[in-house]
């Protein structure tokens, strides 16, 4: 999928009430994961102490959101009025660099010089036992260059909300598969036309099963790393909640899906994931992958997060396969 904009517009967002929920104010987060700093969710941050990466003038915590005003980053190169995470997340005057942007969930914003930002970022993670997690982020500021004492691939995460529902109780095949995740790609599959594995396959490759949503080097989101504008001619509300949302997995394996139909998978397969990502390697990597779900093996061949990371590499859309736990908190 080639680069074709930075910016994802998606409809207004609603996140269901959790059964249980947690929250900070910011945190910010190394290259390896680990917390830098953190805050509470409590009136008033600034980090460094002179607030120059980060600002927050007020923040309200209750009925299971998080009501933050004042938002700047970077010295006021990005600024958002109002932010609510949590239940009905939303934000309102989002400006970045002296342009004002429309309201709207999982927008990615170049910032040059510094690296880009994600506002309001939301993603569903499902968890054992038909439950998932929902989580989502006022704005998340990934530095590709070293700044004020922050390395290069640090983010910066303002306005933090997770909690659990819920959900359906699912099953898997090959434990390398979460289990939650299989019928998704079944039912993805029969609507679509497209072998179940492929997609579970291409999800391993591209994000190790949602665990790595990080946007690419592309600028391609999502648990399925859709390039912006493929997802807005592909995107589709597979769950009915009136959001196509490629941080969802039910909407995000379901577009998968349709792409590689459109792009004849059930008459060349191999041509079909080709268009997904024009790498012979990648192409061989996940139709051996997904052979090998076919059969139940729980085997990955060393190769996979080798291709995975030689394809992000070259500018495309594809992620490595390694454990983040910038956003899975």
């Amino acid at each position: 999928m080639r680069p074709l904009a930075l910016g994802l517009v998606t409809a207004a967002l609603v996140v269901p009430a959790t059964a249980s929920a947690s929250a900070d104010l910011a945190r910010i987060v190394a290259p390896d994961g680990s917390t830098i700093a953190a805050a509470p969710a409590q009136a008033g941050y600034a980090y460094p102490a002179d607030g120059s990466i980060a600002q927050v003038a007020d923040v309200v915590a209750g009925s299971g959101a998080l009501r933050l005003r004042g938002i700047s980053l970077l010295g006021g190169r990005i600024r958002i009025d109002r932010a609510v995470v949590g239940s009905r997340a939303s934000v309102e005057g989002v400006v970045v660099d002296g342009v004002v942007l429309p309201a709207g969930a999982n927008r990615v914003v170049a910032v040059p010089g510094v690296g880009w930002a994600l506002v309001l970022q939301r993603a569903v993670l499902p968890l054992p036992g038909g439950r998932r997690r929902e989580t989502s982020v006022a704005v998340r500021l990934h530095l590709t260059a070293p700044l004020a004492g922050l390395p290069a691939d640090s983010e910066v995460l303002i306005g933090l909300a997770g909690g659990s529902r819920a959900g359906v109780n699912l099953s898997g095949a090959a434990t390398e598969i979460p289990a939650d995740l299989v019928p998704i790609y079944r039912s993805a599959a029969r609507r679509y036309g497209v072998p179940w594995s492929v997609l579970a396959a291409i999800n391993r490759v591209e994000t190790s099963f949602g665990r790595n949503l990080s946007v690419s080097s592309a600028g391609a989101v999502g648990w399925m790393q859709f390039m912006p504008g493929t997802w807005a001619g592909y995107g589709v509300d597979a769950n009915g909640d009136g959001v196509a949302n490629p941080y969802d997995p039910v909407d995000a394996i379901n577009a998968a899906a349709r792409y590689l139909s459109a792009n004849g998978a059930s008459t060349n397969l191999s041509n079909a994931v080709w268009h997904y990502n024009h790498s012979s390697s990648y192409v061989s990597t996940v139709l051996k992958l997904a052979q090998d779900y076919a059969n139940g093996s729980a085997t990955v061949p060393a190769s996979v997060d080798t291709v995975a990371a030689a394809v992000d590499s070259q500018g495309t859309a594809a992620r490595t396969g390694l454990f983040s736990p910038v956003l899975l908190w």
